[in-house]
């Protein structure tokens, strides 16, 4: 059995990135996987080796990528948690796209699952709830003010 050890940041990154081609294209190679997170292919070649050590993806060199059930159990909650960040920032915090999808690169990898469920119940309860929906439209025209006066 491979390591149990956890992912780094990094690693996390090339599960995602390797589950969002697998499931445009059935498999990944390394050139997708470099272009994909804009690193060089000798990079990707050492992520793939310590991602297959530790059973989380199918690889041989010059060969397709493919993902493990666990791996692929993993680069979902590495996707959940970006996902939950990114939502909250540009619908609670009024952060715009490309502020909150970086935001949520660095922060996914550090977030447990109990901050990420209530994170996604408070976003769902901010927007969805008819009392709250007015409150946070009003304190969302506000930050969008206060954005343009600074």
């Amino acid at each position: 059995m491979g390591s149990e050890t956890a992912l780094s940041g990094t690693l996390e990154d090339y599960l995602e990135a390797i589950f969002l081609i697998v499931s445009e294209q059935q498999v990944a190679r390394v050139r997708d996987i470099a272009g994909h997170l804009q690193v060089h292919k000798s990079s990707v070649t050492a992520a793939l080796r310590s991602l297959a050590e530790r059973e989380l993806i199918h690889y041989e060199p010059y060969g397709f990528v493919t993902l493990t059930d666990r791996g692929a159990s993993l680069a979902q909650g590495v996707m959940r948690r970006h996902d939950a960040l990114r939502d909250f920032f540009t619908d609670v915090l009024a952060v715009d796209v490309e502020t909150a999808e970086s935001a949520a690169c660095q922060m996914e990898h550090a977030m447990p699952r109990l901050i990420t469920d209530r994170l996604i119940r408070l976003r769902r309860y901010l927007t969805e709830s008819p009392d709250m929906g007015e409150t946070l439209g009003r304190w969302l025209a506000n930050e969008k003010e206060h954005a343009e006066t600074t």
